[in-house]
Protein backbone atom coordinates (compact mmCIF):
# COMPACT_ATOMS: atom_id res chain seq x y z
CA UNK A 1 0.00 0.00 0.00
CA UNK A 2 1.36 3.40 -0.39
CA UNK A 3 0.55 6.50 1.45
CA UNK A 4 1.15 9.72 -0.23
CA UNK A 5 1.24 12.96 1.45
CA UNK A 6 0.40 16.47 0.21
CA UNK A 7 2.57 19.38 0.89
CA UNK A 8 0.50 22.93 1.74
CA UNK A 9 1.93 24.19 -1.66
CA UNK A 10 0.28 21.26 -3.59
CA UNK A 11 -3.23 21.84 -1.88
CA UNK A 12 -3.00 24.89 -2.81
CA UNK A 13 -2.36 24.86 -6.08
CA UNK A 14 -5.45 22.09 -6.67
CA UNK A 15 -7.32 24.46 -5.48
CA UNK A 16 -6.17 26.97 -7.28
CA UNK A 17 -5.40 25.08 -10.43
CA UNK A 18 -9.64 24.56 -11.38
CA UNK A 19 -10.11 28.09 -11.58
CA UNK A 20 -7.04 29.63 -13.20
CA UNK A 21 -7.19 30.23 -16.72
CA UNK A 22 -4.46 32.23 -17.56
CA UNK A 23 -1.86 34.38 -15.03
CA UNK A 24 -0.43 37.57 -16.51
CA UNK A 25 3.26 38.95 -14.22
CA UNK A 26 1.78 36.89 -11.60
CA UNK A 27 -1.92 38.62 -11.32
CA UNK A 28 -4.79 36.63 -12.35
CA UNK A 29 -7.07 38.13 -15.83
CA UNK A 30 -10.51 39.62 -14.43
CA UNK A 31 -12.04 36.45 -16.96
CA UNK A 32 -10.37 34.25 -14.47
CA UNK A 33 -11.20 35.76 -11.35
CA UNK A 34 -11.68 32.80 -8.23
CA UNK A 35 -15.11 32.12 -7.34
CA UNK A 36 -15.44 33.55 -3.20
CA UNK A 37 -15.63 29.36 -2.00
CA UNK A 38 -12.05 29.00 -3.51
CA UNK A 39 -10.74 32.31 -1.63
CA UNK A 40 -12.51 31.06 1.94
CA UNK A 41 -10.62 27.49 1.34
CA UNK A 42 -7.40 28.95 0.62
CA UNK A 43 -8.46 31.30 3.65
CA UNK A 44 -8.64 28.33 5.95
CA UNK A 45 -5.27 26.17 4.31
CA UNK A 46 -3.26 29.11 5.40
CA UNK A 47 -4.80 29.45 9.24
CA UNK A 48 -3.97 26.12 9.55
CA UNK A 49 -0.61 26.16 7.62
CA UNK A 50 0.60 29.28 9.59
CA UNK A 51 -0.62 28.29 13.23
CA UNK A 52 1.96 25.75 13.57
CA UNK A 53 4.79 27.67 12.67
CA UNK A 54 4.14 30.53 14.63
CA UNK A 55 5.74 30.23 17.77
CA UNK A 56 3.61 30.30 20.84
CA UNK A 57 3.68 33.47 22.60
CA UNK A 58 2.62 31.94 25.80
CA UNK A 59 5.44 29.66 25.94
CA UNK A 60 7.70 30.41 28.53
CA UNK A 61 11.31 31.04 28.21
CA UNK A 62 12.86 29.04 31.03
CA UNK A 63 16.18 29.80 30.30
CA UNK A 64 15.95 33.43 31.75
CA UNK A 65 14.37 32.07 35.11
CA UNK A 66 17.50 29.93 35.90
CA UNK A 67 21.20 30.35 35.69
CA UNK A 68 22.15 30.48 31.86
CA UNK A 69 22.16 33.00 29.32
CA UNK A 70 19.54 32.09 27.14
CA UNK A 71 17.31 35.05 26.29
CA UNK A 72 15.76 33.71 22.48
CA UNK A 73 13.37 30.39 21.30
CA UNK A 74 15.06 29.16 18.42
CA UNK A 75 13.02 29.21 14.94
CA UNK A 76 12.56 25.52 14.63
CA UNK A 77 10.14 23.90 16.84
CA UNK A 78 7.47 21.39 15.62
CA UNK A 79 6.72 19.77 11.56
CA UNK A 80 4.00 17.85 13.32
CA UNK A 81 0.94 19.71 12.50
CA UNK A 82 -0.64 18.88 9.35
CA UNK A 83 1.71 16.47 8.96
CA UNK A 84 0.68 14.66 11.41
CA UNK A 85 -2.99 14.76 11.29
CA UNK A 86 -2.99 13.99 7.80
CA UNK A 87 -0.68 10.48 8.95
CA UNK A 88 -3.37 9.48 11.52
CA UNK A 89 -6.07 9.76 8.61
CA UNK A 90 -4.57 7.16 7.08
CA UNK A 91 -3.49 5.19 10.07
CA UNK A 92 -7.55 5.36 11.24
CA UNK A 93 -8.52 4.25 7.55
CA UNK A 94 -5.89 1.02 6.93
CA UNK A 95 -4.92 0.53 10.60
CA UNK A 96 -1.07 0.24 11.87
CA UNK A 97 -0.40 -3.12 11.07
CA UNK A 98 -1.21 -2.70 7.25
CA UNK A 99 0.56 0.51 6.97
CA UNK A 100 3.88 -1.39 8.49
CA UNK A 101 3.78 -4.68 7.49
CA UNK A 102 2.95 -3.73 3.64
CA UNK A 103 5.15 -0.34 3.23
CA UNK A 104 7.63 -0.54 0.46
CA UNK A 105 10.45 0.60 3.12
CA UNK A 106 10.85 -2.45 4.56
CA UNK A 107 13.40 -3.58 2.21
CA UNK A 108 15.25 -0.19 2.51
CA UNK A 109 14.91 -0.39 6.18
CA UNK A 110 16.81 -4.12 6.44
CA UNK A 111 19.61 -2.37 4.36
CA UNK A 112 20.12 0.71 5.77
CA UNK A 113 23.36 1.29 7.77
CA UNK A 114 23.05 1.46 11.82
CA UNK A 115 21.54 5.04 13.15
CA UNK A 116 24.19 8.00 13.40
CA UNK A 117 23.61 9.43 16.68
CA UNK A 118 26.03 11.78 18.52
CA UNK A 119 25.98 12.00 22.83
CA UNK A 120 26.76 15.33 23.97
CA UNK A 121 27.57 16.50 27.74
CA UNK A 122 26.43 19.02 29.48
CA UNK A 123 27.30 19.62 33.48
CA UNK A 124 27.29 22.39 35.62
CA UNK A 125 30.64 22.47 34.78
CA UNK A 126 30.25 22.95 31.16
CA UNK A 127 26.50 24.41 31.26
CA UNK A 128 26.28 25.72 27.84
CA UNK A 129 29.00 24.15 25.70
CA UNK A 130 28.57 20.50 25.37
CA UNK A 131 31.59 17.95 25.10
CA UNK A 132 30.61 15.27 22.44
CA UNK A 133 31.31 11.80 24.00
CA UNK A 134 31.99 8.84 21.94
CA UNK A 135 31.96 5.10 23.00
CA UNK A 136 35.81 4.66 23.94
CA UNK A 137 37.76 5.36 27.78
CA UNK A 138 39.42 8.11 26.79
CA UNK A 139 36.35 9.86 25.33
CA UNK A 140 34.59 9.62 28.90
CA UNK A 141 37.83 9.63 31.18
CA UNK A 142 38.70 13.19 29.33
CA UNK A 143 35.51 14.64 29.71
CA UNK A 144 33.22 16.29 33.12
CA UNK A 145 31.18 13.29 32.98
CA UNK A 146 31.50 12.06 36.79
CA UNK A 147 30.13 8.32 37.36
CA UNK A 148 29.26 9.42 41.61
CA UNK A 149 26.31 11.95 39.96
CA UNK A 150 23.18 10.93 39.09
CA UNK A 151 22.79 10.55 34.88
CA UNK A 152 20.02 12.34 32.90
CA UNK A 153 19.86 11.33 29.12
CA UNK A 154 17.68 13.84 27.29
CA UNK A 155 15.99 12.63 23.80
CA UNK A 156 13.94 14.75 21.40
CA UNK A 157 11.22 14.03 18.64
CA UNK A 158 10.53 14.07 14.95
CA UNK A 159 11.83 17.13 13.25
CA UNK A 160 14.24 17.73 15.94
CA UNK A 161 17.33 17.85 17.48
CA UNK A 162 19.58 18.42 20.91
CA UNK A 163 19.40 22.44 20.19
CA UNK A 164 15.64 22.24 20.58
CA UNK A 165 13.71 24.36 22.96
CA UNK A 166 12.89 20.83 24.83
CA UNK A 167 16.20 19.79 25.05
CA UNK A 168 17.38 23.07 25.99
CA UNK A 169 15.30 24.16 28.28
CA UNK A 170 14.48 20.69 30.18
CA UNK A 171 18.32 20.27 30.18
CA UNK A 172 19.13 23.99 32.15
CA UNK A 173 15.98 23.25 34.49
CA UNK A 174 17.58 19.78 35.34
CA UNK A 175 21.44 21.22 35.73
CA UNK A 176 19.54 24.18 37.98
CA UNK A 177 17.74 21.58 40.44
CA UNK A 178 20.41 19.09 41.11
CA UNK A 179 23.89 18.10 40.18
CA UNK A 180 23.54 15.61 37.28
CA UNK A 181 25.19 14.37 33.94
CA UNK A 182 23.01 15.28 30.82
CA UNK A 183 23.65 13.57 28.11
CA UNK A 184 21.60 15.10 25.36
CA UNK A 185 21.41 12.40 21.91
CA UNK A 186 21.14 14.06 18.73
CA UNK A 187 19.69 11.96 16.11
CA UNK A 188 18.00 14.62 13.83
CA UNK A 189 19.83 12.87 11.30
CA UNK A 190 16.93 10.03 11.51
CA UNK A 191 14.55 12.30 13.22
CA UNK A 192 14.23 14.37 10.23
CA UNK A 193 13.07 12.34 7.76
CA UNK A 194 9.76 13.68 6.12
CA UNK A 195 8.22 10.04 5.56
CA UNK A 196 7.39 9.52 9.23
CA UNK A 197 6.66 5.62 8.34
CA UNK A 198 10.02 5.19 7.30
CA UNK A 199 11.39 6.98 10.67
CA UNK A 200 8.82 4.86 12.80
CA UNK A 201 10.45 1.68 11.54
CA UNK A 202 14.20 2.98 11.43
CA UNK A 203 13.53 3.88 15.34
CA UNK A 204 14.16 0.13 16.23
CA UNK A 205 18.30 0.95 14.94
CA UNK A 206 18.51 4.56 17.10
CA UNK A 207 17.08 2.86 19.98
CA UNK A 208 19.93 0.34 19.75
CA UNK A 209 22.95 2.51 19.63
CA UNK A 210 21.47 4.95 22.35
CA UNK A 211 21.00 1.40 24.34
CA UNK A 212 24.76 0.14 23.69
CA UNK A 213 25.96 3.54 24.86
CA UNK A 214 24.12 2.92 27.92
CA UNK A 215 25.56 -0.47 28.00
CA UNK A 216 29.45 1.00 26.89
CA UNK A 217 28.98 3.53 30.25
CA UNK A 218 27.63 0.60 32.95
CA UNK A 219 30.57 -1.20 31.71
CA UNK A 220 33.22 1.02 31.96
CA UNK A 221 32.28 3.41 34.59
CA UNK A 222 30.70 2.66 37.75
CA UNK A 223 27.54 3.97 36.76
CA UNK A 224 24.30 3.09 38.90
CA UNK A 225 21.75 2.51 36.28
CA UNK A 226 19.46 3.04 38.95
CA UNK A 227 20.17 6.78 39.13
CA UNK A 228 20.23 6.89 35.33
CA UNK A 229 16.72 8.51 33.93
CA UNK A 230 15.86 8.76 30.27
CA UNK A 231 13.54 11.85 29.42
CA UNK A 232 11.99 11.67 25.92
CA UNK A 233 9.02 14.19 24.38
CA UNK A 234 6.44 12.69 21.40
CA UNK A 235 8.85 10.28 19.44
CA UNK A 236 11.49 10.69 21.36
CA UNK A 237 9.43 9.03 24.51
CA UNK A 238 8.94 6.05 22.22
CA UNK A 239 12.47 6.07 21.55
CA UNK A 240 13.78 5.87 25.54
CA UNK A 241 11.37 3.26 26.45
CA UNK A 242 12.49 0.91 23.85
CA UNK A 243 15.80 1.88 24.27
CA UNK A 244 15.14 0.98 27.73
CA UNK A 245 14.15 -2.27 26.71
CA UNK A 246 17.64 -2.94 25.06
CA UNK A 247 19.55 -2.02 28.31
CA UNK A 248 21.66 -5.52 28.88
CA UNK A 249 23.97 -4.62 31.83
CA UNK A 250 20.86 -3.81 34.26
CA UNK A 251 17.56 -1.65 34.30
CA UNK A 252 16.97 1.97 33.93
CA UNK A 253 16.23 3.89 37.08
CA UNK A 254 13.28 5.58 35.47
CA UNK A 255 11.70 6.79 32.11
CA UNK A 256 9.65 10.34 31.75
CA UNK A 257 7.72 10.22 28.64
CA UNK A 258 6.40 13.56 27.70
CA UNK A 259 3.37 13.23 25.61
CA UNK A 260 4.41 9.95 23.29
CA UNK A 261 3.67 10.20 19.85
CA UNK A 262 0.65 8.48 18.94
CA UNK A 263 0.34 8.13 15.42
CA UNK A 264 1.55 4.32 14.58
CA UNK A 265 1.99 3.66 18.45
CA UNK A 266 -1.49 4.08 19.83
CA UNK A 267 -2.43 0.61 19.31
CA UNK A 268 0.68 -1.27 19.04
CA UNK A 269 2.21 -4.13 20.83
CA UNK A 270 3.70 -3.15 24.65
CA UNK A 271 6.85 -3.81 23.06
CA UNK A 272 6.76 -1.66 19.95
CA UNK A 273 6.46 1.67 22.51
CA UNK A 274 6.93 2.52 25.48
CA UNK A 275 5.71 0.55 28.20
CA UNK A 276 5.48 0.50 32.22
CA UNK A 277 7.98 -2.70 32.12
CA UNK A 278 10.83 -0.51 29.91
CA UNK A 279 12.10 1.08 33.56
CA UNK A 280 11.89 0.47 37.16
CA UNK A 281 9.62 3.61 36.94
CA UNK A 282 7.67 5.11 34.08
CA UNK A 283 6.40 8.32 34.45
CA UNK A 284 3.80 9.71 31.21
CA UNK A 285 2.50 12.83 31.17
CA UNK A 286 -0.12 13.18 28.22
CA UNK A 287 -0.90 16.72 27.16
CA UNK A 288 -2.27 15.94 23.45
CA UNK A 289 -3.73 12.87 23.76
CA UNK A 290 -6.01 11.41 20.73
CA UNK A 291 -3.80 13.57 18.14
CA UNK A 292 -0.43 13.52 18.48
CA UNK A 293 -0.14 12.33 21.55
CA UNK A 294 -1.53 9.07 22.94
CA UNK A 295 -4.46 8.84 25.77
CA UNK A 296 -4.03 5.63 26.85
CA UNK A 297 -2.38 5.01 29.84
CA UNK A 298 1.64 3.07 29.46
CA UNK A 299 3.26 4.30 32.33
CA UNK A 300 3.65 3.32 36.20
CA UNK A 301 1.94 6.46 36.36
CA UNK A 302 0.38 8.34 34.07
CA UNK A 303 -0.78 11.97 34.41
CA UNK A 304 -3.33 13.64 32.71
CA UNK A 305 -3.04 17.72 33.17
CA UNK A 306 -6.65 19.53 32.01
CA UNK A 307 -8.06 16.42 31.15
CA UNK A 308 -4.67 15.26 28.89
CA UNK A 309 -6.48 16.43 25.75
CA UNK A 310 -6.27 20.05 24.83
CA UNK A 311 -4.05 22.60 27.26
CA UNK A 312 -5.59 25.94 28.16
CA UNK A 313 -4.09 28.66 26.33
CA UNK A 314 -3.65 26.65 23.08
CA UNK A 315 -5.96 27.07 20.07
CA UNK A 316 -8.69 25.36 19.64
CA UNK A 317 -8.50 21.80 17.27
CA UNK A 318 -5.96 21.59 15.08
CA UNK A 319 -4.71 24.66 15.34
CA UNK A 320 -3.24 24.10 18.88
CA UNK A 321 -2.24 20.62 18.38
CA UNK A 322 1.78 21.43 18.47
CA UNK A 323 1.06 23.75 21.16
CA UNK A 324 -0.65 21.77 23.48
CA UNK A 325 1.63 18.52 22.23
CA UNK A 326 5.10 20.76 23.29
CA UNK A 327 2.99 22.05 26.64
CA UNK A 328 4.28 18.14 28.29
CA UNK A 329 7.77 19.19 28.46
CA UNK A 330 6.92 22.55 29.53
CA UNK A 331 5.38 21.42 32.00
CA UNK A 332 8.10 18.83 33.37
CA UNK A 333 10.51 21.59 32.75
CA UNK A 334 8.76 23.84 35.41
CA UNK A 335 7.89 20.75 37.65
CA UNK A 336 11.85 20.03 38.15
CA UNK A 337 12.60 22.92 40.15
CA UNK A 338 8.99 24.93 41.12
CA UNK A 339 8.50 25.38 44.36
CA UNK A 340 4.89 25.49 44.35
CA UNK A 341 4.29 21.86 42.83
CA UNK A 342 1.97 20.27 40.12
CA UNK A 343 -0.77 18.26 42.34
CA UNK A 344 -2.35 15.71 41.58
CA UNK A 345 -5.51 13.77 42.37
CA UNK A 346 -5.69 10.18 41.16
CA UNK A 347 -8.78 8.77 39.29
CA UNK A 348 -9.49 4.71 38.93
CA UNK A 349 -10.14 5.04 35.08
CA UNK A 350 -9.39 6.91 31.89
CA UNK A 351 -13.05 7.21 31.78
CA UNK A 352 -13.28 8.92 34.85
CA UNK A 353 -10.80 11.67 33.50
CA UNK A 354 -13.03 12.12 30.45
CA UNK A 355 -15.84 12.47 32.54
CA UNK A 356 -14.21 15.56 35.04
CA UNK A 357 -15.75 12.75 37.73
CA UNK A 358 -12.39 12.30 40.04
CA UNK A 359 -12.46 12.71 43.69
CA UNK A 360 -10.42 15.67 44.74
CA UNK A 361 -10.80 14.86 48.13
CA UNK A 362 -8.25 12.07 48.11
CA UNK A 363 -4.21 12.71 48.83
CA UNK A 364 -2.09 14.45 46.17
CA UNK A 365 1.10 13.78 44.88
CA UNK A 366 3.49 15.74 42.70
CA UNK A 367 3.75 15.00 38.92
CA UNK A 368 7.19 15.45 37.56
CA UNK A 369 9.87 16.75 40.24
CA UNK A 370 14.03 15.79 40.35
CA UNK A 371 14.54 13.27 41.72
CA UNK A 372 11.29 12.04 40.37
CA UNK A 373 9.76 10.06 43.23
CA UNK A 374 9.34 6.64 41.74
CA UNK A 375 6.93 5.52 44.34
CA UNK A 376 3.62 7.03 42.74
CA UNK A 377 1.50 4.67 40.22
CA UNK A 378 -1.89 4.82 38.73
CA UNK A 379 -3.44 7.35 37.04
CA UNK A 380 -3.66 10.81 38.05
CA UNK A 381 -5.57 14.31 36.91
CA UNK A 382 -4.49 17.74 37.60
CA UNK A 383 -5.08 21.54 36.60
CA UNK A 384 -2.47 23.87 35.50
CA UNK A 385 -2.65 27.77 34.14
CA UNK A 386 -3.04 28.81 31.02
CA UNK A 387 0.24 30.48 30.77
CA UNK A 388 4.05 30.23 32.64
CA UNK A 389 4.23 29.72 35.13
CA UNK A 390 1.88 27.15 34.89
CA UNK A 391 2.14 25.45 38.63
CA UNK A 392 -0.85 25.76 40.67
CA UNK A 393 0.34 23.87 43.62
Amino acid sequence: MKVTFFSFHSIVGAVTATTHRSVQLGRLNSASMLPKSSYFLIFILLIIFFAGLLPNKRRPILYNRLTFNYTEESSSWYCDDVFFNVLKKHINTYGDSEITKEHSFWQELSSAEPANISFHLFTRQNPTISQRLVPTVQSVESSFFNDSRPTRVIVHGFCNCQHSDFCQSVKDALLYANDVNIISIDWSDTAGLLDYILLRLRLDQVAASLAGFVDFLHNTTNLDLSQLHLVGHSLGAHLAGLSGKRVTSGRVGAIIGLDPAGPLFSSRDPKSRLDGTDAAYVEVIHTNGGTLGMYDPIGTADFYPNGGKHQPGCLPWIFGMSCSHGRAWELYAESVYTPVGFKAVPCDTVQQIEGSVCRIDLPTVDMGGEPVNKTKSGLFVLSTNSRFPYARG
